[in-house]
């Protein structure tokens, strides 16, 4: 008995002979495992390794540095368990596979199992690219081609961690808002409502202000009463419209009225434009919620009046809210005819308030 087991120790520590062994006799994992006394975990991977170091490489600096890896094993008698475990290693940076299974194999000799393991873990390690970095260069969003029979199409979509968590918890918190769990849509279904108007309305920082310039209409255009020029021509035009062509060349404006009223545009589109999220973050500061300090850059565009029941989008009509007050809001929000924004009847009374441009025009 203690000869047979001498004899299989020695076999074992023969692991090019055993995978090219497996190769060429295309042994099965039942097997190899009943053969060498071995677990069927153990049997298969001996099976992958015997696949991997005998299938045709296309690089050949790669093939030559697996032959390498290979006349070491043999010179150096190398187990079937160390084999085992470089392969391992090497397989966690699949486009240096074969540089790290040689690295590591010259350092095989002598060692340990249980050292090649350490070896191996701080070779991968060394050569590992930067976490933050790799994550970004892995990210990707794909489209599926087809519709399902539910009338759907899917999304994959892959981000760095970080990234991931941030839209995560928007969408959650949102979806987190509305559900009711005593009736109505999924919280998957309210997830990915939460998504596509995320996406809708930009909930992005939007892009930095320059500075502001605050010209009311008295000191543009004289006094106006009514929010509109007469022309030459008999006819009249919106003030909001004669300023864009006097100044639009400018840079971004907004119209303020006597009171500090901000001028209207029409109703033509749905979601708010980047012009009118940038005039709106300029006017409010913050979140259009009393007391919330939430930066209006990256809060969402909420209608006052809903689209659906005949709102419009326009400065009159849109106001910036953050995540949680945006799903809170239902008809809590409303705007005076002093044109400030008000929850429940109470403006938002931030101190920071006082910097904007609605203000600036009243001061001025």
């Amino acid at each position: 008995m203690t000869a047979l087991l001498t004899q299989l120790a020695q076999l074992l520590k023969r692991g090019v002979d055993i995978v090219s062994a497996v190769h060429d006799s295309a042994t099965e994992i039942d097997d190899l495992a009943y053969f060498l006394g071995l677990k069927t975990e153990t049997a298969r991977a001996i099976v992958r390794l015997s696949n991997e170091l005998h299938k045709p490489l296309k690089n050949p600096i790669d093939e030559a540095q697996r032959q390498e890896s290979l006349e070491l094993y043999t010179r150096h008698s190398v187990s079937i368990f160390a084999m085992l475990e470089i392969a391992k290693a090497a397989r966690k940076i699949p486009d240096q596979r074969e540089s790290i299974r040689l690295e590591i194999s010259r350092q095989a000799p002598g060692l340990s199992v249980k050292e090649l393991i350490a070896v191996g873990r701080d070779v991968v390690a060394k050569r590992r690219p930067n976490p933050t970095d790799h994550a970004f260069q892995q990210r990707t969003a794909r489209f599926s081609r087809n519709v399902d029979a539910d009338g759907c199409r899917t999304l994959l979509l892959r981000l760095p961690e970080p990234v991931m968590s941030e839209v995560m918890n928007r969408v959650n918190s949102i979806a987190s808002a509305r559900f009711d769990r005593s009736g109505g849509p999924r919280f998957d279904q309210l997830a990915a409502d939460a998504f596509v108007e995320l996406f809708r309305a930009g909930a992005g920082p939007s892009p930095a202000l320059a500075p502001s310039v605050v010209i009311t209409d008295r000191d543009l255009v004289g006094h106006v009463s009514h929010g509109s020029v007469a022309l030459t021509d008999g006819t009249t035009m919106p003030l909001a419209e004669f300023i864009n062509k006097r100044i639009a060349t400018s840079g971004w404006a907004m119209a303020y009225g006597d009171g500090g009223t901000p001028l209207a545009v029409g109703r033509i589109h749905r979601f708010a434009t980047p012009a009118q999220r940038a005039a709106l973050a300029a006017h409010q500061l913050t979140c259009a919620a009393p007391g919330c300090g939430f930066s209006a850059a990256e809060c969402q565009a909420h209608h006052i009046v809903a689209w659906a029941d005949g709102g419009s989008t326009d400065i009159l009509n849109l106001a910036l809210l953050c995540p949680r007050h945006h799903a809170q809001v239902g008809t809590h929000l409303s705007r005076g005819d002093d044109g400030e924004l008000y929850w429940d009847g109470h403006p938002n009374r931030l101190p920071v308030r006082r910097l904007s441009a609605r203000q600036l025009a009243l001061a001025a």
